[in-house]
């Protein structure tokens, strides 16, 4: 630490305009866009596809999830080394 000086360092993401104005810019499209119901309604579809994915499946055992966040369940093998 005795090497960096007072105005050496600039980190990634401190005090950096253009990325506190790119954030603003995210935050207002997604308060305007609707996208959480966008995200839910795409995910009920993804959800069921899956379901049927899963259900013909040898190695997944369910799909769970909310919105666009959906895992697919794996069967727990055990591995042999």
């Amino acid at each position: 630490m005795e090497v960096i000086r007072p105005g050496q360092y600039d980190s990634t993401f401190g005090c950096n305009p253009i990325a506190a104005a790119v954030a603003i810019s995210v935050l207002e499209v997604i308060s305007a866009g609707e996208l959480a119901d966008n995200a839910f309604n795409l995910g009920a579809i993804f959800r069921m596809e899956m379901d049927r994915f899963y259900k013909t499946s040898k190695i997944a055992t369910s799909v769970r999830g909310k919105g666009l966040l959906n895992p697919l369940i794996i069967k727990n093998h055990s591995i042999r080394i």
